[in-house]
């Protein structure tokens, strides 16, 4: 212990001299970044306050303060660093980011704000004691462009509002209930992780018609986004290019109208049974199916640049599922790209028996199998090689798996029959 005193207080020695340079001969600092996952801030709090002050006063531009979490049970309030008020007197601040144990005290409510050049806010982990204080701050950044906001400590963020943010362009927030902004005219993208708050899914966006990008990625059985939720979506942002839905539960039909949409990705979206898209410019579209049922997925008007890659879990040579799955894609020569995991339950399991097919198997340009059970039998690799390819025939295989398994399944694709190995 007595070694890594003196180590602490010889780095933090050297710390603050070089900064008290830089201070002294008016040499302005642009970036100053403090990533503490070796000292405990107890010891050091009052030397990270005098640190984060000369550089504050020698015009720092883009300052970032982490202080890892080693247990990520409670985070109380008492356990965290306090940020001291020189770092929001900072006129010259265009970037924060803060991670981790940091608590912005109550005080910073009726405490001056001079971030009037902050153009980018990142916010993850910390802890907040008056959830109000948060919009308090973002409101006195004029030309805010990015705000990324995640995972605060203490309770949980009920709600978020944002006005009259005319600069403001990308917005990333998880762990907040309910979010509102007003009046952001240059808003394009927006994340919003709504993973475990037992609450429906609620974003109010007014006045931000310019949305290009938007991505929800909603963990919780709770909220169901609705057909009526599509059918509003694309009227109101009309230069909407890119959506994304992440573990949504979604109505068992939707309807995707849209010109302007470009990528689409539905990854795991529950309950669905039918997808009728009718997207003229849409150049990809990615799907992750793990449904009880294998949706239907239309394509009424489509681009001639339109790549539909499938990403599917399969469970045991569920051949039936698979051939499902990729029949009930239509036009079917949109499927460019599949992706299969395999998971075997039963690592003894039976080598799959093959029915008569009546229809020849679909013709897609790329097959990549990501994974195989663990514990499967490499015995079972030729019936697994022959089952893949009596579901489609792909112009061209990759493999994602662990070595082992990868060099056992390749040889015994080598044992194929010549008419298998020429497709």
């Amino acid at each position: 212990m007595e070694d890594i005193q003196k180590k602490r207080m010889d780095f933090s020695d050297y710390v603050k001299s070089r900064l008290a340079r830089f201070s002294k001969q008016k040499l302005a600092i642009e970036e100053f970044k403090l990533s503490v996952n070796c000292f405990e801030l107890g010891y050091m709090s009052r030397d990270v306050d005098l640190w984060l002050k000369l550089a504050s006063e020698s015009g720092v531009e883009v300052l970032e303060l982490c202080n890892h979490r080693y247990n990520y049970g409670e985070c109380r309030g008492d356990q965290c660093y306090v940020l001291p008020k020189s770092v929001i007197e900072a006129k010259s601040l265009t970037k924060l980011v803060l991670t981790g144990k940091i608590r912005v005290d109550q005080a910073f409510m009726n405490h001056s704000i001079k971030l009037f050049s902050l153009r980018e806010l990142n916010l993850s982990d910390v802890h907040l004691e008056d959830e109000k204080a948060l919009e308090h701050l973002i409101s006195h950044c004029p030309l805010i462009e990015i705000i990324t906001l995640m995972h605060f400590c203490g309770s949980i963020i009920k709600s978020l509002s944002m006005h009259g943010l005319q600069k403001l362009k990308t917005v990333e927030i998880g762990g907040i209930k309910e979010v509102y902004i007003d009046d952001a005219p240059n808003l394009k993208e927006l994340f919003y992780l709504h993973e475990n708050l037992h609450t429906p899914l609620k974003i109010d966006l007014v006045r931000c018609e310019n949305l290009k990008e938007l991505v929800v990625h909603s963990n919780n059985s709770t909220t169901i986004i609705t057909n009526k939720w599509f059918l509003d979506l694309f009227p109101k942002f009309s230069f909407l290019e890119r959506l994304e839905l992440l573990d949504c539960t979604t109505s068992e039909k939707i309807n995707i109208s849209s010109v302007r949409l470009k990528f689409l990705k539905l990854l795991h979206c529950y309950n669905l049974k039918e997808a009728n898209i009718d997207a003229p410019n849409l150049s990809s579209c990615n799907f992750l199916l793990n449904c009880p049922e294998p949706p239907i997925v239309r394509f009424l008007r489509i681009s001639s640049q339109l790549e539909v890659l499938v990403e599917i879990i399969i469970h045991d040579f569920d051949g039936c599922y698979l051939r499902e799955v990729l029949q009930n894609i239509t036009p079917q020569n949109v499927l460019t790209s599949l992706t299969l995991s395999l998971y075997i339950y039963d690592p003894i399991v039976d080598a799959p028996m093959f029915l008569d097919i009546l229809t020849p198997p679909p013709t897609i340009k790329h097959m990549n199998l990501l994974h195989i059970h663990d514990q499967m039998s490499e015995n079972l690799f030729p019936d697994l090689a022959d089952f893949l390819l009596l579901c489609c025939v792909p112009a061209t295989i990759s493999l994602s798996l662990n070595t082992t398994s990868g060099k056992s399944f390749t040889e015994a694709c080598h044992c194929l029959t010549p008419c298998w190995m020429f497709l």
